[in-house]
């Protein structure tokens, strides 16, 4: 978890921060980043397999503006960090991992984006930013049906493309399994 606040700390954009670590800070969120998996039996499917998932994208964005400084390296690296924050409530921990029934019906990308609007509302977040950014993490799994990829912002492909990237590679260290989001 230091590496993600010391990555927030990254982020120059005072309302992005804000943001950031508002969702970090939240109650009803904090624990979950230490336990919470990315999956049930795929990638990061183990407790705090969210957060190794979150630092490993948020360093490749990271790593990615600095090859493309084009990019807002700001927006990119906020939407890397709070891209998955859906899968906190997604996910029940007992036994076994079991979906919630919130995660069941809405999944982590609409709870996600729920968590994520009502912070960037709480924070101030300007109508255009808060946009930009939901519009990432809208796209972290990549097109929404029926769309191709020139939809995106460039920071919405970068995040999409980081994630399979980090996705893909941990999957395969992991087993020759299945790759599930």
């Amino acid at each position: 978890m230091g590496f993600v606040i010391h990555l927030t700390d990254e982020i120059a954009d005072g309302k992005l921060q804000a943001l950031v670590s508002a969702v970090l800070d939240d109650p009803a969120l904090s624990s979950g980043w230490l336990t919470a998996p990315c999956s049930r039996s795929g990638h990061h499917a183990y407790q705090g397999g969210l957060l190794e998932h979150t630092v490993g994208v948020a360093a490749l964005a990271q790593t990615l503006t600095q090859w493309h400084p084009r990019l807002n390296p700001d927006l990119l690296l906020a939407a890397a960090i709070v891209h998955d924050v859906g899968h906190i409530r997604a996910w029940r921990l007992g036994a076994t991992f079991e979906q919630t029934e919130e995660g069941r019906l809405l999944g982590h990308l609409a709870i996600g984006h729920e968590i994520v609007d009502a912070a960037a509302r709480r924070v101030g977040l300007p109508d255009g930013l808060r946009l930009a950014l939901l519009h990432a993490i809208g796209w972290h799994h990549g097109p929404p049906a029926g769309q191709g990829p020139g939809g995106a912002s460039p920071e919405a492909l970068a995040l999409w493309r980081t994630n399979s990237l980090e996705v893909g590679v941990k999957a395969r260290l992991e087993g020759p399994g299945p790759v599930d989001e």
